[in-house]
């Protein structure tokens, strides 16, 4: 079996310099330059400037005045550059071994090697499909057992809970926190505890009010675990936007992506091909790495089989389409 080789600095510029010195690209000299130093950009370790702003100073000439929010010149070329791109691979480069692509809504460039496995490192083919349905992949590859059965299409979910005779600050509290997990892309919000106690994803935020202060913990519902608790003092609830302050960054610490909930998910093994398919993703689109890029677009072939998609996904919302 062939296995992933990773691309290295001398093919990505033996293949840039094709590009540049091809027919396809003669009378498009914005777009050469475009190419060439997002390409150069990326491969001097410092992807993280290639941003809208950035590219219209140094290879537009835009100054220091330039809003790339509201001025759509660098959107406008990048679109024309991907077709360029096209038209390049669809004649001139068609034999080339690699490839560069310019994904959608960003300006990091990725690079594909033509004919090649994706990376299985010591996986083989058939880890590409889902595991039989309702049933957990572990991070080795290996079932997990009957009392963990869930939908690979399933995502944490989440109940937000009150004491009795909750304090109005409480209340502030939970709804702040509704509010902002509404918003998450890896989280299910429920309005009962899971009557399957086996439910292996079910996750509860119980908020207390005390004489003068809030204790805030997360559990994790069939083990009773405690993940995470706060205790919010008197002097942080004077007015509705420091305790909406509060539940936000309590939100950001346990039910985002880099949070609690999904760190205590892969320790434990429990993570589903979407959960894994949207980490994947978010670090990509952190990074925009070559390295993440292929875990990503391995994370959603495995998703997406056997209706696998063209290009990687690079929206969350749109990592979780490819699951139904």
């Amino acid at each position: 079996m062939k296995h992933f080789r990773p691309i290295d600095r001398d093919e990505v510029g033996d293949c840039l310099s094709k590009i540049l010195q091809s027919r396809t690209f003669a009378r498009s000299g914005r777009l050469r330059a475009f190419l060439k130093f997002i390409v150069e950009t990326e491969q001097l370790g410092l992807a993280r400037k290639l941003k809208g702003y950035t590219i219209g100073l140094d290879v537009f000439g835009r100054d220091s005045t330039f809003e790339s929010g509201g001025d759509p010149l660098v959107r406008v070329q990048a679109g024309k550059l991907r077709r360029l791109l096209g038209r390049y691979y669809a004649d001139e480069g068609r034999e080339d071994p690699i490839h560069i692509r310019i994904p959608l809504g960003a300006y990091i460039p990725v690079y594909e090697r033509q004919g090649a496995d994706l990376p299985t490192s010591e996986t083989g083919l058939r880890d590409l499909l889902p595991p039989p349905s309702g049933l957990y992949a572990s991070p080795a590859g290996q079932q997990s057992p009957p009392q963990h059965r869930h939908s690979q299409a399933a995502l944490p979910s989440l109940l937000v809970t009150l004491s009795a005779k909750p304090a109005r600050q409480a209340r502030i509290y939970a709804n702040a926190i509704l509010l902002a997990a509404e918003q998450l892309p890896g989280i299910r919000l429920v309005s009962s505890l899971s009557s399957d106690t086996r439910d292996v994803l079910a996750f509860a935020v119980l908020i207390e009010a005390h004489e003068t202060s809030l204790s805030v913990s997360l559990q994790h519902q069939s083990t009773g675990e405690v993940i995470d608790i706060r205790t919010i003092a008197a002097t942080s609830m004077d007015t509705t936007d420091q305790l909406a302050g509060q539940a936000n960054q309590f939100v950001a610490r346990t039910m985002t992506l880099a949070g609690l909930i999904y760190r205590y998910c892969r320790s434990k093994g429990l993570t589903t091909l979407l959960m894994d398919g949207l980490q994947a993703t978010y670090d990509y689109r952190l990074d925009g790495s070559e390295a993440s890029y292929q875990r990503a677009r391995f994370s959603q072939l495995r998703l997406a089989h056997p209706k696998t998609p063209a290009e990687i996904v690079t929206s969350l919302a749109g990592v979780r389409d490819l699951a139904r």
